[in-house]
């Protein structure tokens, strides 16, 4: 709602309709306002909105919507009739006052309310005025100061203390030995400080003799069980001293690099396959088995093939140390020695430590045989054709038959020999 500007003042009393003039002493109770001009009731605006109570009393409002003038009693907004007549009188001050007023009258600038001939005010109609200019841009805002540093963070906690590692002690430490007990189970390893050459051994098992590993105590003087280590590979044979000849007491298992050249057949396999197979041999157990012209080659340095001579004296050895078995029970593994149904093929006791496996042959074309039944060792005897013997222990009739004659296809077992070690 808009109040527009005019220089006359209304002086309205009580809440009647009329006016009186100003020092009429019959006035028991005035209200006296002053309104600076009349105020506009838009376009939309509701006039039960418009506040008027006895603080009001005398406000003018012109409705835009309906052309009408009004005007507050102290309790209700009143109109100015159009059919009562203007009384005007003069007060002491000269100031028009009516009981009431015409219809305001429009013009082409606007609306007036008059009091008699008097026009009171005007409301006036006025145009849009022009758009204003736009305002100036305002100054930069001044930067605003860094943040403080943040507080240090707090210490992480400690973390828990480990458990205690597991300790080990000497236990015991002479002759060569050290037995160490280590954790709660006081699990006991030993080491030993003895070498023989390149040869660590157990002091308490061997002795250090001509160069080599040997039990303190042998079955027989003859046979002395022993230890060796091939530096070519890393692998360990179990020995046997038998009169000043060092015997490997397991079939050889180094390989060899395979050549074919006219009659020249070098060649091995790992021993132990299933018969007519080309595959499948067991090295750890049997050793490997090779052609005669790999046998000659296959033994490390300072050992050899041996030859009728070392065999026939090897046997004879056993022969004296046994009593109460023959000597090829006595030569024999325990194990690895088996028959097919209804055969009376057997292990050996061994009591010699030789341990002759049953490793049985490998052929070039046919594969292996006579695994677990027979045990084929080469000797250094060649024969004419390109054959060479071959010494054959027999399992059924726990017999050997002594070279033993096949062509150079044919693979056998290797059990080197060292000559004279005193």
């Amino acid at each position: 709602m808009n109040f527009r500007k005019s220089s006359i003042f209304f002086t309205l009393l009580g809440t009647a309709a009329c006016l009186i003039a100003c020092g009429d002493e019959n006035t028991t109770e005035v209200y006296e306002n002053h309104f600076d001009g009349m105020a506009v009731l838009e376009k939309g605006e509701k006039l039960s909105a418009q506040k008027c109570d006895k603080d009001s009393v005398g406000k003018m409002l012109f409705a835009m919507e309906s052309g009408k003038a009004y005007f507050c009693d102290g309790k209700s907004w009143q109109t100015f009739s159009d059919d009562e007549n203007v009384k005007e009188e003069k007060t002491a001050d000269n100031v028009c006052v009516a009981t009431t007023v015409k219809n305001a009258k429009k013009t082409k600038s606007g609306t007036e309310i008059k009091c008699g001939d008097v026009v009171l005010d005007t409301i006036w109609t006025d145009s849009d005025g022009k758009s204003g200019s736009d305002g100036t841009e305002g100054k930069s805002g001044v930067d605003g100061e860094d943040g403080k540093d943040g507080k240090d963070g707090q210490n992480g906690k400690d973390g828990k203390d480990g458990k205690d590692g597991v300790g080990c002690e000497i236990v015991n430490d002479e002759n060569g030995i050290v037995d160490i007990v280590c954790g709660e189970k006081a699990e006991k390893t030993r080491l030993y400080k003895a070498m023989c050459g390149i040869m660590p051994y157990d002091p308490e098992e061997f002795v250090c003799e001509y160069g080599m590993v040997l039990s303190k105590e042998g079955v027989d003087e003859n046979f002395r069980k022993g230890l060796w280590k091939d530096n070519r590979d890393g692998k360990i044979y179990k020995t046997v001293l038998v009169d000043d000849n060092l015997w490997m007491a397991e079939n050889l298992n180094f390989e060899v690099e395979n050549v074919r050249e006219g009659n020249v057949f070098i060649n091995s396999v790992c021993a132990g396959g299933p018969k007519g197979k080309h595959e499948g041999g067991d090295c750890d157990v049997y050793g490997r088995v090779y052609t005669y012209d790999a046998a000659k080659i296959a033994c490390p340095d300072g050992w050899v093939l041996p030859g009728k001579d070392d065999l026939n004296s090897m046997l004879s050895a056993a022969e004296k140390a046994v009593s109460g078995e023959s000597a090829i029970s006595a030569l024999k593994a325990k194990d690895t020695w088996e028959g097919g149904a209804g055969s009376h093929i057997s292990g050996g006791s061994n009591s010699l430590g030789f341990s002759i496996v049953a490793s049985g042959t490998y052929a070039t074309g046919s594969g292996y045989d006579r695994v677990g039944e027979m045990a084929y060792i080469a000797v250094d005897e060649p024969k004419p054709d390109d054959e060479y013997e071959v010494n054959v222990v027999n399992g059924v009739s726990a017999d050997i038959k002594k070279y033993m004659s096949f062509g150079i296809g044919f693979h056998s077992a290797v059990r080197c020999v060292l000559h004279t070690v005193n």
